[in-house]
């Protein structure tokens, strides 16, 4: 079973020597914008938000872990596109289901310790497929493998048991923000058109050659979101990155 992540400390074993990063993410920026997607879901004409899972506060400490993880993995210079770094995947997704104590790690011990065999086992739907896919599109641009990184964790056969979505958002801020651009961050604004492309990409079934016009079709699509939704406010240069905090 994978340990808990320390969120006032680095991300653990197999971190690499740090080196000068030019962003990170503005994760005060970020927690606003989840505080208020979370009051607009609670309002009583959320119409868009009916039917999805509400929004709380712990859900927004848990996205809040995983974003901070990522800002570690990026001051560390720790390449997540690589499988001997794998375990790092694993460890979002553990961040966004069961957040950082010791205690809900226990709790959720046999759903962590499922996750991962499917994780590693599955031929077919676990990580050697997202990473040989990542290994291809190393020259395509920060757009491209953020949002083709996106649609190969949420389209089926999906790569976790659950909180796919959520783990496949930061992992698609990582590949942005190590080049530079605005991480996925999903407002009261944009929440609509995020659970569209989202739950269009689930519906995908990579294995049936009828869908490689669906699958450029939606990348595209989350692309086009990626660029209208970004947002500067969410990155700070090095400069800065003590401010960007845990």
């Amino acid at each position: 079973m994978s340990s808990a992540y320390n969120p006032n400390g680095a991300t653990g074993a197999g971190k690499q020597t740090a080196r000068s990063v030019r962003f990170l993410m503005n994760l005060q920026e970020i927690e606003n914008a989840l505080t208020g997607l979370r009051l607009a879901s609670a309002s009583n004409d959320a119409e868009d938000f009916e039917d999805k899972e509400p929004m709380s506060d712990d859900i927004v400490r848990r996205m809040m872990s995983g974003y901070a993880y990522v800002n570690d993995l990026l001051r560390d210079d720790v390449d997540l596109f690589t499988y001997g770094n794998s375990h790092h995947w694993l460890e979002l997704n553990h961040l966004v289901l069961c957040g950082t104590t010791p205690e809900r790690r226990e709790q959720f011990r046999n759903h962590i310790e499922l996750t991962e065999k499917r994780f590693y086992d599955d031929s077919k739907g676990g990580i050697g497929e997202r990473i040989e896919w990542l290994q291809r599109h190393r020259t395509s641009t920060p757009e491209a493998v953020a949002a083709g990184i996106f649609l190969l964790i949420t389209s089926s056969p999906q790569l976790y048991i659950e909180g796919n979505r959520r783990t496949a958002t930061l992992i698609a801020s990582y590949a942005l923000v190590r080049q530079g651009l605005s991480p996925v961050v999903v407002t009261a604004k944009d929440y609509k058109e995020f659970f569209e492309v989202a739950d269009t990409c689930k519906n995908i079934d990579r294995s049936r050659w009828d869908q490689t016009l669906t699958i450029r079709r939606e990348t595209g699509r989350i692309e086009q979101f990626m660029r209208n939704s970004a947002d500067p406010a969410y990155l700070v240069q090095t400069a800065d990155a003590d401010s960007a905090g845990h």
